[in-house]
């Protein structure tokens, strides 16, 4: 596993990534969707496992969760997990946040 730097700090991030925001980013090439919802940022694959389409594409709901674009399979940004459980659940890392900035494990 390792770590990487995504904002200097928490505040520079929300400035930089306000809520509301998602976008897809790329580590160790590794495709992921960052989303900042209520001003918590969340990070999964940006696959979604039903047909592969990217979730930085779709949306995201009152829930919490990422909707894919295609079908609308609908995937908690905490646990992963596909709500209906209509395919399997998304990759989810963590996001640390310290006083030296917000940090990715990969």
């Amino acid at each position: 596993m390792s770590r990487h730097k995504l904002f200097d700090s928490k505040e520079t991030g929300l400035k930089q990534f306000p809520s509301g925001t998602k976008a897809k980013i790329v580590i160790e090439g590794v495709s992921i969707c960052l989303v900042n919802f209520n001003d918590q940022f969340h990070a999964v694959s940006n696959s979604c496992p039903h047909l592969g389409d990217s979730l930085a594409n779709g949306t995201v709901n009152y829930l919490g969760e990422i909707v894919c674009p295609w079908h609308s399979y609908r995937f908690n940004l905490n646990s992963g997990e596909e709500s209906m459980r209509r395919c399997g659940d998304v990759r989810v890392f963590k996001i640390i946040e310290e006083d030296g900035g917000v940090y990715i494990n990969i």
